[in-house]
């Protein structure tokens, strides 16, 4: 389970919360590197990738946002280091193109939600289950010319979130999945149907 922790996308927890045996990676991985960790899983283990990005990969936190920070935090080095990347304006990716080789291992048994996940599997000739764009907020929304409120989409994503972690657990073969979510979608009209139709099986 590769994770990044973010406020922003927390509320993703919701997909594996009550999955068996879920290992999340900790923080300590994206700084030291996560391509060891990617060589050490097994190849049948699934591989759930959540958080911001592009085509390029995967970042390590969301980009150009505003960090909430106390003055006691500008002691620590890693919050010095955020804002640095914040001011000069570069993203620092942690799972990139130079994974791809370890990620291929898996068979196809692999989940990426963040925006562009699909053109970055293409890209690296990934198989599994991506989506294209997905928003975590309003203001992801708005990147898209689409005017909403976090509240909206946080209560549709937990519902997207809570139907996907139930496919999941219940070993719902990936190729079916965009299927029934776009079903689930048709279904309800309180949520927000890009998120819902963003998925697509490579």
């Amino acid at each position: 389970m590769i994770h990044p922790k973010d406020k922003s996308t927390s509320l993703a927890e919701t997909i594996y919360a009550n999955m068996p045996n879920v290992h999340v990676v900790e923080d300590e991985w994206y700084e030291r590197g996560i391509g060891q960790l990617l060589w050490q899983t097994p190849k049948e283990e699934p591989i759930l990738i959540i958080g911001y990005g592009d085509c390029r990969g995967l970042y390590r936190e969301r980009f150009n946002d505003v960090l909430e920070i106390s003055p006691s935090d500008l002691d620590n080095p890693v919050w010095v280091q955020r804002l640095a990347n914040c001011q000069i304006g570069t993203p620092q990716i942690v799972l990139n193109r130079i994974h791809a080789y370890n990620l291929r291992r898996h068979n196809g048994n692999i989940i990426g939600i963040w925006p562009n996940a699909v053109e970055f599997a293409r890209r690296n000739r990934l198989h599994g289950l991506f989506a294209s764009t997905f928003f975590f907020n309003a203001k992801d929304a708005e990147n898209y010319g689409e005017i909403t409120l976090d509240m909206y989409i946080e209560r549709s994503n937990y519902t997207l979130y809570r139907t996907l972690g139930k496919l999941l657990t219940n070993h719902v073969p990936l190729y079916k999945i965009p299927e029934i979510l776009q079903q689930r979608a048709y279904n309800d009209t309180c949520v927000n149907h890009r998120n819902f139709e963003s998925f697509f099986c490579l």
